[in-house]
């Protein structure tokens, strides 16, 4: 190894450390944050900031609602998490849940509304503490959010990776760091499937740019299981594929040997595969009615989505001030992810279009809502923001500024408010 080649190595070693380090402290803070929170804070209820958040805010919260109410790090647990929590220990068919009522045909649970692979890996965490005598709906509380927290130390690697060619060590970080720090970054220590999802979608992202596609295509599977925009994950894959032909082509790389092309193949097909065979079950089939039924929502939903959209923006003005804010912070988000894509296309065109697919898929699926949390799925945001974080002004004030409306959203989301 050569002196250049050890201090690299040495840099590269330091860069892990500080991610490290940094997110263990993000990770301590934002609990005891939370805790304080909840401690200290008991807004007026209910939450009128959508049509719907009033139903969902109130006192119903600890009303037939066991999973809501699970005592341990319930500061965590919020709308979405109850489903999380019942498929982890009971599985999809589960009474104690909402359901939907159909006009034929029995009730179904909204836990088919979620895919299994973050309930299923909090179902295996929790097994050890299970065993213990702990719980099992306290288990899976604490395994919610382990996994949420080591999830989201996967992918602030998995975006260092990312930047690094383009932005250096520095830049790296800054984008990992950046990413914990988003106002939606309280996400990725909830009982929510966000971190886990960025775990996967970047990681496989970054084994892309690698030049690395069977373990891209093993973590798109993943990514696709987790959710089913993650089948966006195909368009960077070919992006990345068509990329490779070319240098090919242009002598700048040898031939692909017969294997790598069975590996790409793999990298394309399998996460189509998995979705197929998933979509096709009975679980498949359960999840499009409750989302179609229930929820209204579903794959190029032009309809809804227009509608939707043309009345929150229409009715802007005449909203009230917590419903403006809402919006606002909605719109900024989808106009600054599709401005990010654009710029970082040229450097990094693979994340880049799978930020687009990611953002025109969730824009058209239904009504317009958690934008701001959707969000963090788009790598250029955080590469973006660490470009210009190269600027130390920009740097500390972007920390601040993030950190203050972070802290605004964790604490609004701790006592059971809407944020995304």
């Amino acid at each position: 190894m050569t002196d250049a080649d050890r201090d690299q190595t040495s840099v590269a070693r330091r860069s892990v450390r500080l991610i490290v380090a940094v997110w263990a402290i993000w990770a301590t803070s934002l609990l005891a944050f939370q805790e304080i929170v909840v401690a200290r804070l008991e807004p007026e209820r209910p939450d009128f900031v959508l049509e719907w958040t009033d139903q969902e805010t109130g006192v119903r919260r600890y009303g037939g609602r066991p999973y809501l109410a699970e005592p341990l790090f319930n500061a965590h647990i919020a709308f979405d998490s109850e489903y999380y929590l019942s498929i982890a220990v009971v599985g999809y068919d589960d009474s104690e849940v909402p359901q939907y009522i159909p006009p034929r045909g029995p009730m179904v649970p909204l836990n088919y509304a979620f895919l299994p692979a973050y309930p299923f890996a909090m179902r295996i965490v929790a097994a050890p503490a299970a065993a213990l005598g702990m719980e099992p709906v306290s288990a899976a509380a604490f395994a919610g959010v382990a996994v949420s927290l080591v999830a989201a130390l996967g992918a602030m690697f998995a975006l260092h990776r990312l930047a690094r060619p383009h932005l250096g060590e520095d830049g790296g970080v800054r984008a990992a760091i950046y990413l914990l720090i988003f106002p939606t970054g309280f996400f990725l220590a909830q009982v929510y499937s966000e971190a886990f999802f960025l775990a996967a979608a970047f990681g496989a992202l970054a084994f892309l740019a690698d030049r690395r596609p069977v373990l891209a295509g093993l973590l798109a599977i993943v990514a696709v299981l987790t959710r089913p925009v993650g089948l966006a994950l195909v368009f960077a894959i070919a992006i990345a594929l068509a990329l490779a032909v070319l240098r090919w082509r242009r002598g700048e790389a040898r031939a692909p040997s017969s294997v790598e092309w069975v590996s790409w193949a793999f990298a394309l097909i399998g996460p189509v595969v998995a979705y197929a065979v998933w979509a096709t079950s009975a679980m498949g089939q359960a999840f499009e009615v409750v989302q179609r039924e229930y929820f209204g929502r579903g794959l190029l939903n032009l309809e809804a989505a227009w509608d939707g959209w043309t009345r929150a923006l229409s009715g802007f003005a005449e909203a009230l001030p917590e419903t403006q804010v809402y919006y606002a912070l909605e719109v900024v988000a989808v106009v600054g992810a599709a401005i990010a894509c654009v710029w970082a296309f040229r450097r990094w065109p693979a994340a880049s279009v799978f930020g687009l697919a990611t953002l025109a898929i969730t824009l058209v699926s239904g009504e317009p809502q958690g934008m701001v949390r959707y969000v963090l799925a788009v790598p250029p945001i955080f590469l973006g923001l660490s470009r210009l974080g190269a600027s130390p002004a920009f740097d500390r004030g972007w920390t601040i500024a993030s950190v203050m409306l972070m802290a605004f959203l964790a604490a609004i989301y701790s006592v059971d408010f809407w944020v995304a």
